[in-house]
């Protein structure tokens, strides 16, 4: 039997590469799902409720791996994006760091202009119904903590380095921090319920969202309900991004 159709000719499960520059992307299916954390998760903070019943209404394409320095090269070789250090830990496949939310936002742009296509970050509801993957647990794997599934080095990891999640997504549990497109909220009671960025079109928010865990966090940091916001402006060696695109029809590249 085929998995479902996700639009634009694409089946759920399929990775997509739009150009030989571009990320590869994971198609994952619509659905429901349970965003936050309940009142008895062990390390819960307050702005990670109240839970909310969120409806993701279509497939989409998502990024399969953090963006990576090579990637990222590509969009500073065409004069879209910074050039951005690497700390002395590689380029190449490893995870692009010290890029800002405005930085992530460029980058979406060159991808679009790049292939016509429509890129963005994911909205914080997205993210969180792509990490839990079907799940309702503590981490992307189950509620017990498992260290060998999880960066607890000193420093980020090319992806692909621990098991994929149930959705075939690298690092939802922690490598980098990822930007995603919402405006920061104390708590999730104004997240719409359809699964779009909470005032994404806003360009003078005070902080912008990242979600997951990274490099060397404690267990309570790495759960999936986990939230933290920083300024559009910040560059730090722990937040990245991932992409996200709307399906359409279109003739992606199957690697």
């Amino acid at each position: 039997v085929c998995p479902p159709a996700a639009g634009g000719g694409s089946q759920v499960g399929d990775i997509l590469r739009d150009c030989p520059q571009c990320p590869e992307l994971v198609v994952i299916p619509p659905g429901n799902f349970t965003m936050g954390s309940p009142d008895n998760e062990p390390g819960r903070q307050e702005d990670e409720g109240p839970q909310r019943h969120i409806r993701i209404g279509a497939a989409l394409a998502f990024g399969r791996f953090e963006v990576t320095f090579e990637q990222w090269q590509a969009c500073v070789a065409d004069g879209g994006c910074p050039e951005v250090r690497d700390m002395g830990w590689g380029r190449g496949k490893q995870p692009v760091l010290r890029v800002s939310w405005r930085d992530g936002r460029r980058y979406v742009a060159w991808l679009r202009d790049k292939t016509g296509l429509p890129y963005r970050l994911p909205s914080e509801a997205e993210w969180e119904y792509a990490a839990r993957a079907g799940g309702q647990h503590t981490y992307i794997w189950g509620d017990a903590f498992q260290p060998e599934r999880t960066n607890a080095e000193s420093r980020p990891r090319p992806g692909g380095a621990f098991p994929a999640n149930a959705f075939g997504l690298y690092d939802m549990g922690g490598n980098l921090r990822e930007w995603v497109a919402d405006c920061w909220q104390g708590g999730l009671q104004r997240v719409p319920d359809d699964g779009r960025a909470a005032s994404g079109g806003q360009d003078d928010c005070a902080y912008r969202v990242v979600r997951g865990g990274c490099w060397g966090m404690t267990p309570k940091g790495l759960r999936v309900a986990n939230r933290n916001r920083h300024t559009p402006r910040v560059r730090s060696t722990v937040i990245g991004l991932r992409v996200v695109r709307d399906l359409v029809q279109d003739t992606a590249r199957r690697p």
